[in-house]
């Protein structure tokens, strides 16, 4: 896995911070944006556990979750492990998140902080 990061993009005129990005601001309707990094922290607000998953996918369960930052964004996506809970700290990592046809796909999904 390489180290790739997060990148949220932040109205220039009101501060909002989306992902992905949007052609407006929804908050105060600017086109105007700047890239900024999301972080290397987030917490678990929700998961699920996917038994019947999706194809090119072979680890059974599939957990999936909705992340959040720091800055308040928020993301959907795969969890590494299926010891999870609400409220658990996680980083996002970028890697293979499943193979079509024959195609590795990449994409960020999470992984729990190591604490020592």
């Amino acid at each position: 896995m390489s180290e790739q990061k997060i990148v949220g993009y932040k109205c220039k005129n009101c501060g909002k911070v989306y992902y992905p990005k949007h052609s407006r601001c929804f908050k105060c309707k600017s086109k105007d944006f700047e890239e900024i990094e999301l972080g290397n922290i987030c917490t678990l607000l929700t998961y699920t556990k996917l038994y019947a998953i999706p194809r090119g996918i072979d680890k059974v369960p599939l957990v999936l979750g909705i992340v959040e930052f720091e800055n308040g964004v928020r993301m959907l996506g795969q969890i590494t492990t299926e010891k999870v809970e609400i409220g658990m700290k996680l980083r996002p990592i970028f890697g293979e998140l499943r193979i079509i046809d024959g195609k590795p796909i990449f994409g960020f999904k999470f992984e729990p902080l190591k604490t020592t």
